[in-house]
């Protein structure tokens, strides 16, 4: 699946480019940050090579509409919860941050706690791609026979673990005021590249 709306015409010259949530996704030149998984530097370069992708082909498979995707292993550079993100890595030090189906499992304070850290720990003019899934698309799926189960799961959260339990739920309004609140400017949305109705949302720090 083609994700080129997650690429940056900067990217390759950052240096310092964080993956919140990472989950089974280890992307190349970034950062993968999780609350757990097997660290990085106990693989094989090969190994790591081999599990991991990038940033435009973001899912290294393509999704089937209302399927649960086969978990893969978690791998990771550093454990860490996103909420830590302010504490962990000095203010303006962070060219860019992605968080991809993973914030939504933040209440709302600590989702609104983590714009803010990232904001902080960004660098002019870094930016922060979020992508979660779409709450009045999801609510839309229960009108139909056929999708209402997806729907409810994609409201609960994946519930494979303790983490994966939903807890915040977002419109495109309320994103958009989430970022705007925190103070990121040049707010827009990008293309939808998820089978399921979702919102991915860049703001720059300018």
């Amino acid at each position: 699946m083609k994700t080129e709306q997650l690429y940056d015409a900067n990217e390759e010259a950052w240096l310092t480019k964080l993956h919140f949530g990472c989950g089974d996704i280890y992307l190349r030149g970034y950062t993968n940050l999780d609350v757990y998984g097997e660290l990085s530097d106990t693989l094989s370069e090969k190994a790591l090579l081999e599990h991991s992708t990038t940033i435009c082909e973001y899912y290294r498979k393509a999704g089937s509409w209302g399927s649960l995707p086969e978990r893969a292993s978690v791998i990771v550079d550093e454990r860490m919860r996103m909420q830590s993100v302010e504490y962990e890595y000095p203010h303006g030090s962070v060219d860019k941050i992605i968080a991809v189906q993973s914030m939504e499992y933040l209440d709302p304070i600590d989702f609104i706690t983590t714009l803010d850290g990232c904001l902080q720990a960004l660098r002019k003019p870094g930016v922060l791609i979020v992508s979660v899934p779409d709450m009045d698309g999801t609510l839309d799926l229960l009108e139909d026979p056929e999708k209402v189960a997806f729907a409810a799961r994609h409201l609960r959260g994946a519930e494979r673990d303790k983490w994966s339990f939903r807890r915040s739920w977002w419109t495109y309004e309320t994103l958009y005021k989430a970022f705007e609140w925190v103070g990121f400017n040049a707010v827009q949305s990008l293309p939808n590249f998820h089978v399921y109705p979702a919102i991915v949302m860049k703001g720059q720090k300018i």
